[in-house]
Parts: structure tokens; C-alpha cells; sequence
């Protein structure tokens, strides 16, 4: 089993190759904070990984809020462009990623008798009103938290791998306002782009 600093360097040695691999692309073509300067961890240096990067003054947006069409689309069009450029890195760069970040996650966070112990209290909440529920889930837990299925679908499907943000929600897009409303500012966090 991982230990969580094996995973946060690797995490962290992905968001530098990510940002890496977005620099390169044409000025315009996505929107990433300028990295000034940024050190991934290695045997040699397991303590000083570090990202220093533009300071980009972002629009508060609630994390509920419901984006309009206009904003999926730039979104949507980031996302796009960041997995067609992804199949040209060459491979000695993509091991630089992660490689099947949601089993390593769920390794760490998601530990098997932690589902157990919720599920239990799901049973048992209330005098057992949920117990019936309960029941059911446990049935379908092992394909709701199949990740080994979840890292190789791409394989399974007969697809190239593409790089993926890995977790693009709204609080990892930073937004400002513009003309015609809110504009992508930038898109951050590759922790765990695979």
C-alpha cells in the first residue's frame, strides 16, 4: 500500500508535467496560469517539490451556481483542447502522469472497511430505517468501486489515452468578468491528471 507522501509526490510530479505540457502549446490556445518556475520531487529531492506560478485574481463563484451554455462551452473547448494536444506527448513524458489515479486513491481515502463502517451506520441509523438500503448497496458496491475497471476503460474501449484533468469541478476553474460575461481565466489543479 501507497503511504499518502508517496501519493502527494506523485500527485505533484503530475501537476508539474502538466503544466509543462500545457506551456507548450500555443499562446491562446488554453488558459493556465503562467508557471514561473516548478521542481518535481525524485529520489535525489523527496522533500522540496515546489510550483510557483502566476497570482490570477479570480471571480468568486458559488459552488452550486449553474453555469450558462456560453460557459460549459469554453469549459468544454479547454477540456478538448487539452486531450487532442495530450496524444502527442511522447512516452517517456507520460510516465510523468498518473497512472491509474483512482485505485491509488481509493487505496488511501477510500480503504475497504471505511465503506463498510458507513454502510453500517446506514443499516442502523434511525432504528434501522435505511436497513433495507443498506443491504442493496452493499450488493452493488463492488462495481460502484471497481476502480481497476475505471483506470483501464480507456484500454477496454480500445482508446488512446488522453490526458484528463482528473478534477475539473467548479472550484478548480477560475473565472473573470468580461464583455460578454464570465470568461475562463484559467484552469487549475493536475494533481491528479492521468
Amino acid at each position: 500500500m501507497a503511504s499518502f507522501a508517496d501519493f502527494q509526490q506523485k500527485a505533484h510530479n503530475s501537476e508539474v508535467a502538466t503544466y509543462d505540457h500545457l506551456s507548450k502549446l500555443p499562446k491562446g490556445k488554453t488558459v493556465v496560469p503562467k508557471i514561473y518556475v516548478a521542481k518535481m520531487f525524485s529520489d535525489c529531492n523527496p522533500l522540496k517539490g515546489y510550483i510557483i506560478m502566476e497570482y490570477i485574481q479570480n471571480i468568486e463563484i458559488d459552488i452550486l451556481a449553474s453555469f450558462s451554455l456560453r460557459e460549459v462551452k469554453q469549459v468544454l473547448r479547454f477540456k478538448a483542447i487539452v486531450e487532442a494536444s495530450s496524444i502527442d506527448v511522447p512516452p517517456e513524458h507520460r510516465k510523468d502522469f498518473f497512472d491509474a489515479p483512482f485505485g491509488k486513491m481509493a487505496e488511501l481515502f477510500l480503504p475497504e472497511e471505511e465503506v463498510n463502517k458507513a454502510i453500517e451506520t446506514l443499516r442502523t441509523v434511525e432504528g434501522g430505517r435505511l436497513a433495507n438500503e443498506a443491504q442493496r448497496l452493499q450488493g452493488i458496491v463492488p462495481e460502484l468501486l471497481d476502480f481497476e475497471w475505471v483506470d483501464n476503460l480507456a484500454d477496454e474501449l480500445g482508446m488512446d489515452r488522453v490526458l484528463c484533468h482528473g478534477d475539473l469541478y467548479p472550484m478548480n476553474t477560475l473565472w473573470k468578468q468580461g464583455d460578454n460575461g464570465l470568461e475562463l481565466a484559467a484552469v487549475i489543479d493536475y494533481q491528479v491528471s492521468e
